[in-house]
């Protein structure tokens, strides 16, 4: 028997594993995506650096911090480290040993931040996040649901930032532009790319419209959101 699991998938993504992993008339069971005790955020600016500081100056808990590179990640934990800010980093070039002490640190509050890329995400199991914020944008709606899905594992209130600059979308065009092509061929590399421009529109037009953040994301998975939001810096301004 085979058991295929993943945090987040709209019906496309399930119909891509299915055929990747020849499932035949598989038992498919969906939950509904929705973080209801986290309150999106998504700030409009053009001094990523103020925002940030001015946000983390005024929350003073545990929180993440994602960035699209590892030179990103450096220049923000030696900035925050400089203020005097209990920092971690976090990325896939670290020793394993350093990882591992970085993730226990943060466990045990040595820690207040962790600025990392997404190779910090995988078993994270650490219930008092309270706050992700994305520095960059991230590449798709599914990476912002899963990432803001790290906070607050004890169900109580956290928020889900999302820092967004125009010249984001440049950053991930490029990414997109320079997918490596070495272990596949033409065809399979223009549907890769069409996929993840899809996704990456599909982000920013939640990024740049008034709509509701929740119903957005609940329905971009296929559910029904009908309740009347008080979560999201489009329905309620705090």
């Amino acid at each position: 028997k085979l058991l295929a699991l993943t945090a987040t998938a709209t019906d496309n993504t399930i119909d891509k594993i299915k055929d990747l992993m020849t499932l035949n008339n598989p038992i498919i069971i969906s939950a509904n995506p929705d973080r209801e005790n986290i309150y999106y955020r998504i700030i409009k600016t053009s001094n990523k650096d103020r925002e940030l500081l001015k946000y983390i100056n005024n929350n003073k808990e545990k929180g993440i911090i994602y960035c699209l590179t590892i030179k990103k990640c450096l220049y923000l934990y030696e900035m925050l480290k400089n203020l005097g800010y209990l920092v971690g980093i976090y990325h896939g070039s670290l020793e394993s040993d350093i990882k591992y002490q970085m993730q226990k640190d943060f466990k045990n509050n040595k820690i207040k931040i962790m600025i990392c890329t997404n190779a910090f995400g995988m078993g994270i199991d650490i219930p008092d996040i309270r706050y992700v914020i994305d520095y960059d944008m991230p590449m798709s709606i599914e990476d912002f649901s899963q990432q803001t899905g790290r906070a607050s594992r004890d169900n109580k209130y956290a928020e889900g930032v999302l820092l967004f600059d125009r010249n984001d979308i440049k950053t991930i065009e490029y990414f997109i532009e320079n997918i490596d092509d070495s272990n596949i061929g033409y065809k399979q590399l223009e549907k890769i790319k069409l996929d993840k421009y899809k996704k990456l529109y599909s982000l920013i037009d939640l990024i740049i419209s008034n709509k509701c953040i929740h119903k957005y994301i609940v329905n971009y998975f296929g559910f029904d959101y009908n309740k009347k939001c008080l979560m999201c810096s489009n329905c309620y301004k705090k």
